[in-house]
């Protein structure tokens, strides 16, 4: 190879990926004779990674960077409904035709770094480099809400993971976590109504609207948050659960018990029936 030969005809520092309309920095990853494997650059890289040279013959190779593998119910390539989650996944080290990854740990400093994969290449990860956490499934899901993180979909996902668990035991908790999820929209409707009836200058439909509204969702969320707390505070005797129920819940349970069980039973109320908010017991006069 002469001299000339020797000189680049040209520069790389971007390229557009299929299917986007936007440069995306790259940087050398390494050459096998003509071909010239590029990555995208990651913050480790830089502000201004240098550029690459190209010579005549090259051939250009953009690898594929991976951030995230995804974790489903189901083997069926290419179906969104079985997601569970994905989890970060981070580079370990790389062999001949072969990159080793592991996902990224909770509360682990993300430095940006990709898993940067060429043709033919494997990903592997070894026994115990991929964790399920918990917590990191229970803060995507509050990531990916605004307000109140409901409990039911990600009680579901935590019971996805592992085997034994009694079917009984799962029903009985999803049911109660719904019904908690249940109370607390409630709850923020209550709020949002009550804000409304703030308001100056209401017309009377429009505050017979607002107030018998306030009324009925008050109603609602009240009977199933005392519907909550009884299957919360039965779940010891029922389905074994050992985890002690707070005391600012136990301390709540009467009040609450008496007013849910006064909505429930306004029908009599309201034909002058008497009730008694303990037993459950009603009659007329």
């Amino acid at each position: 190879m002469n001299s000339e030969e020797l000189q680049p005809v040209g520069w790389l520092s971007e390229v557009v990926l299929e299917g986007s309309d936007q440069p995306v920095r790259v940087v050398l990853d390494g050459r096998e004779g003509n071909r010239v494997f590029v990555r995208q650059a990651d913050p480790e890289d830089g502000d201004d990674p240098p550029r690459v040279p190209l010579y005549p013959g090259d051939e250009l190779i953009v690898m594929q960077a991976l951030t995230h593998v995804s974790h489903h119910i189901t083997p069926d390539v290419g179906r969104t409904d079985d997601l569970l989650f994905t989890t970060r996944i981070v580079p370990v080290r790389r062999e001949p035709g072969r990159v080793f990854a592991r996902s990224l740990r909770r509360n682990e400093l993300d430095q940006g770094t990709r898993v940067h994969v060429r043709p033919g290449d494997e990903v592997t990860f070894e026994v115990g480099a991929v964790v399920a956490e918990l917590d990191a499934i229970d803060d995507s899901e509050q990531e990916a809400t605004v307000g109140y993180a409901p409990l039911t979909p990600v009680l579901w996902t935590w019971l996805q993971l592992g085997t034994g668990r009694s079917e009984a035991t799962v029903r009985y908790l999803l049911a109660a976590a719904r019904r908690l999820d249940t109370a607390a929209r409630l709850l923020g409707d209550v709020g949002e109504l009550r804000a409304t009836l703030k308001q100056k200058d209401l017309s009377g439909p429009a505050l017979r609207r607002a107030l018998f509204g306030l009324i009925g969702t008050v109603e609602r969320a009240v009977i199933a948050l005392g519907r909550s707390i009884d299957m919360v505070t039965r779940a010891r005797s029922l389905i074994g659960i050992t985890v002690p129920v707070p005391t600012n819940i136990t301390n709540s349970i009467q009040a609450v018990s008496e007013i849910r069980n006064a909505y429930e039973h306004i029908e009599d109320r309201a034909l002058g029936g008497r009730c008694s908010l303990t037993s459950y017991r009603c009659s007329a006069r």
